[in-house]
């Protein structure tokens, strides 16, 4: 018999899938109805809130179809961009809905071909790829974090626990129904991990290169990954000059020279149209109330010591940080010091849940801390609340969810499994040190 103490300090890992599960089946089908009766009458394309359909994918489609046109250098003008708008649907108010382009020009040359449909269509192709690239992120994902081959009933609970947690996270969903690229990024974040893992590291900067399409996205992350594995620096330099290539080759400099000069204006002084603070997660907000005005710059500052610092530390003792909880470290320190998070792009930190399970799962650990599920709740709605909450008290309260796992992450190393080693290549230099073999060590 389990002592009454000690059940209320521990919950099976049963208990908590099933918890998942039944909040997985309950989230996605309430998402679905919510999002399609926000539409009703179905008279337009646009919700009771004058937002069109898709949130931000109109902003995707306008630049596929200013490119599609040859008009690159109006990418960046707002008030041409208006006009397009009001020309794709007339009903829109374009003082309560503003949607201004702040990608690079690949990303609407690649636009260009869905903006030859219909609007309603090319939302429902671009969902449709969204969805595929999601599916084949959380896959590779769970290939790193989870060893192939039979599992035991332990790690088949963490899997699908997973599985069913990120399946259903409202972050992704409204990723999904805002037509946003965050998914695409979290396809380009898992492949590179997957190549880094298997020892092939200037593959895995080519595909953090391709992350550029949205350079804060997991900016400071690549900077962590490339000090941590110098080699994966050749790979990023020549995806990177590749795509700079192939947009100048297709869109001109201008819309390229445009783009940067933008871009170093947004990553270090205030924007001529801000985003409203409560839609934005990360730092940002409570710096501004410290250092105002200089809150970006200090943010990417800190950013930058702290994913430095940590990438230093996991190449001088490898053994000493593991693979799970370094990379899940790197990953918050990108999402707090990111000087613009807003929510959809949270869904990259889905990479953690998947990493962290895998290496629980390892240790065949069947037991979790009774506050597991208090915490998992947090997390799984927490960016939802934090930014419906955020209005009423002037900032957000996500962020120190995810200082708190950061601070426990760097306190307490995740468990892994005693038969699981680090190969070679992944120490300095491929060193044969007292942590590994010529191969592997135990």
């Amino acid at each position: 018999m389990p002592q009454p103490g000690r059940d209320l300090r521990w919950t099976s890992l049963a208990e908590n899938a099933a918890r998942i599960r039944f909040v997985a089946l309950l989230v996605g089908p309430l998402f679905v109805i919510g999002m399609f009766a926000w539409f009703i009458p179905f008279d337009d394309l646009l919700d009771r809130s004058g937002t069109p359909l898709g949130g931000d994918y109109l902003m995707l489609y306008i630049a596929g179809q200013t490119v599609r046109e040859g008009q690159s250098a109006q990418l960046y003008d707002d008030d041409a961009q208006v006009t397009r708008m009001l020309a794709i649907l007339p009903g829109i108010d374009p003082d309560t809905c503003r949607l201004p382009y702040r990608y690079p020009p690949l990303v609407g040359l690649l636009m260009a071909p869905l903006a030859m449909l219909p609007f309603g269509w090319s939302f429902l192709v671009f969902t449709l790829l969204s969805s595929a690239a999601g599916i084949y992120a959380l896959r590779t994902l769970l290939q790193i974090g989870f060893d192939a081959g039979a599992k035991s009933e332990s790690q088949s609970r963490w899997l699908r626990s997973t599985v069913s947690w990120i399946c259903s996270w409202p972050v992704v969903l409204e990723t999904l129904a805002g037509g946003q690229l965050s998914l695409f990024g979290l396809a380009i974040l898992a492949q590179a991990l997957l190549q880094l893992r298997q020892g092939n590291l200037i593959r895995g900067g080519l595909f953090l290169a391709l992350a550029t399409y949205k350079p804060n996205l997991i900016g400071l992350l690549t900077l962590g990954l490339v000090v941590r594995f110098p080699r994966a620096a050749i790979g990023v330099a020549i995806g990177g000059a590749s795509l700079v290539a192939v947009q100048v080759a297709l869109t001109g400099w201008a819309g390229l020279t445009a783009y940067v000069q933008l871009g170093a204006r947004l990553a270090l002084q205030p924007w001529s149209l801000e985003t409203p603070f409560w839609k934005v997660h990360g730092l940002a907000g409570w710096l501004q109330k410290l250092f105002p005005g200089y809150e970006r710059p200090v943010l990417l500052l800190a950013g930058v010591v702290g994913s430095v610092a940590l990438a230093c530390y996991w190449r001088r003792r490898p053994a000493a940080q593991p693979w799970a909880r370094a990379v899940s470290c790197l990953l918050l320190i990108n999402a707090l010091c990111n000087p613009y998070l807003p929510i959809y792009d949270l869904a990259l930190l889905a990479a953690i849940p998947c990493l962290l399970a895998g290496a629980a799962s390892e240790r065949r650990l069947d037991r979790l801390p009774g506050v597991a599920p208090l915490l998992l709740m947090a997390a799984y709605f927490g960016p939802h609340l934090s930014q419906a909450l955020a209005p009423i008290l002037g900032l957000q309260l996500f962020p120190w969810l995810l200082i708190a796992i950061l601070i426990c992450l760097l306190r307490n190393p995740v468990p892994s499994s005693s038969q699981r080693c680090y190969p070679a290549w992944e120490t300095d230099r491929g060193r044969h040190d007292r942590h590994v073999s010529a191969s592997i060590e135990c």
